[in-house]
């Protein structure tokens, strides 16, 4: 029920008000301590409604930063794929295009982040997905990559997300007001 009312809400946005949200919320990433200071930065392929990530790949590419973009395994796990600008893709059963190439190896990666989608957020850093788990199992072991939530503040839950043990927990959330740092229970 909370994945439809964050969808619909997120679709009700204007084109207008989305193009102006989705400039300040670039700048926002432009400007993150955390994301200039990261040599491997993940991300993922917007899709639908969700916060375009394609001036985000941009400028981490123009950094010089190594990008890395998901791609779901047919074992229903998620790999990061590193991404430059001769990347090829191809469109996945989702519809979400996937790029083809190396797969990340995050035991030689020391300072990344990883840009996460999500429907919805509270002030504790709950995320609320899309239910497939792709993220929580593959951030579950890689605790010095930094989680960052990219979104709407349309999307901002005044209630706490439910979460379960297995779900991780966002270090900070951008959206078009600024950057945000989860409180702590």
């Amino acid at each position: 029920m909370l994945r439809k009312q964050y969808e619909t809400l997120r679709a009700g946005i204007s084109l207008e008000e989305r193009l102006k949200a989705e400039a300040r919320i670039l700048e926002h990433v432009q400007a993150s301590e955390v994301i200039l200071t990261s040599d491997h930065i993940c991300s993922f392929v917007s899709f639908g409604t969700e916060v375009s990530t394609k001036g985000i790949h941009a400028f981490i590419l123009q950094s010089r930063k190594t990008l890395y973009l998901p791609r779901i395994s047919c074992s229903r796990t998620m790999d990061m794929i590193r991404v430059d600008a001769q990347t090829q893709f191809e469109i996945n059963s989702y519809g979400i295009q996937e790029p083809i190439g190396e797969i990340m190896d995050t035991a030689s990666v020391q300072s990344a982040v990883c840009i996460i989608p999500l429907l919805s957020y509270d002030s504790y850093g709950h995320r609320l997905g899309y239910g497939g788990g792709y993220y929580d199992q593959f951030l579950s072991d890689k605790l010095s990559i930094k989680k960052i939530g990219l979104c709407f503040s349309i999307q901002c839950s005044q209630s706490e997300i439910p979460s379960e043990h297995h779900d991780i927990i966002l270090d900070m959330i951008i959206n078009e007001q600024g950057i945000f740092f989860p409180q702590k229970k």
